[in-house]
C-alpha cells in the first residue's frame, strides 16, 4: 500500500510540472497570438492605404487618357503642324492603359491580400477562443491535481497514523496473549487444586461414614450396656 502511495504521488508531481509547463505554454501562445493579432492589423491598415493609392492612380489615369483624347483631337484640328503632338498624345495614351491594366492587377491582389488577411483574422478569433478554452482547462487540471496532492498527503498521514496504530495493536495483542498465558496457568493451578480439594473432600466423607458408622456402633454398644445393667439391678 505505501508503496502504491508513493507511486501515486510520484505521478501526482509529474502530472502537476507538466500541467505547470502546459500554463506556461498557454501563456506564452497568449503573447505570441497578440503580437500577430497586432501584426494582421497592421496589415489590414496598409492594405486600405495602398488601396486609397491604387484608387488614386485610377483617378490620375482616367485623366490622363481624357488628356490624351484632347491632345489627339487638337493635333488633329492642327494637321500636319500637330502630328509629332499627335505621337506623344499616343504614347501618353498607351502608357495610361499600361497603367491601368496594372492597377487592376494590383486591386486584385489587393483584394486577394485582404482576404487572407480577414481569414487570418477568423483564424486568429477562434485561436484565442482556443487558447483560452486551453488555459481555463489547464488551470482546472492544475486545481484538480493539486487537489489530489492534497488527498494523497492526507491518505499518507492516514496510512502514517494506521501503521502506528496496527504496531500498537500487535504491542497490545502481544500483552493480550502473555495475559491470557498467564490466566491459563492459575486455571491449571486452580484446576490441580480443585481436584486436590475434590481429593481431600472424598477422603474426608469417607472419613465421617466411617465415624458415623463406629458411632452407631458405639451407641450400639450403649444401649446393650444399658440392658444389662438394668437387668442387673433387678
Amino acid at each position: 500500500m505505501k508503496n502504491f502511495i508513493d507511486e501515486s504521488k510520484i505521478a501526482k508531481d509529474r502530472g502537476i510540472e507538466v500541467v505547470d509547463k502546459l500554463q506556461g505554454a498557454v501563456v506564452e501562445n497568449e503573447a505570441v497570438a497578440a503580437r500577430v493579432g497586432e501584426k494582421v492589423f497592421i496589415l489590414d491598415e496598409k492594405s486600405e492605404k495602398i488601396s486609397l493609392i491604387t484608387e488614386t492612380i485610377k483617378s490620375i489615369t482616367s485623366q490622363i487618357n481624357m488628356l490624351s483624347l484632347n491632345a489627339a483631337i487638337e493635333s488633329a484640328r492642327a494637321g500636319e503642324a500637330g502630328r509629332g503632338f499627335s505621337v506623344v498624345a499616343n504614347e501618353i495614351k498607351k502608357l495610361a492603359a499600361d497603367t491601368a491594366t496594372s492597377t487592376v492587377e494590383i486591386d486584385n491582389i489587393i483584394k486577394e491580400f485582404k482576404k487572407i488577411i480577414e481569414d487570418t483574422k477568423t483564424e486568429m478569433i477562434t485561436a484565442k477562443q482556443v487558447i483560452g478554452n486551453t488555459s481555463a482547462m489547464s488551470k482546472i487540471t492544475g486545481e484538480a491535481f493539486r487537489s489530489i496532492d492534497r488527498s494523497v498527503e492526507n491518505i499518507i498521514g492516514k496510512i502514517d497514523s494506521l501503521t502506528m496504530d496496527i504496531v500498537s495493536m500487535s504491542k497490545d495483542k502481544d500483552n493480550v496473549i502473555r495475559t491470557i498465558d498467564g490466566i491459563s496457568a492459575v486455571s491449571e493451578q486452580s484446576a490441580a487444586t480443585t481436584e486436590e480439594i475434590s481429593a481431600a473432600v472424598e477422603q474426608q466423607s469417607a472419613n465421617m461414614v466411617t465415624i458415623s458408622e463406629t458411632a452407631q456402633q458405639l451407641y450400639n454398644i450403649a444401649t446393650e450396656l444399658k440392658d444389662l445393667i438394668i437387668k442387673f439391678k433387678v
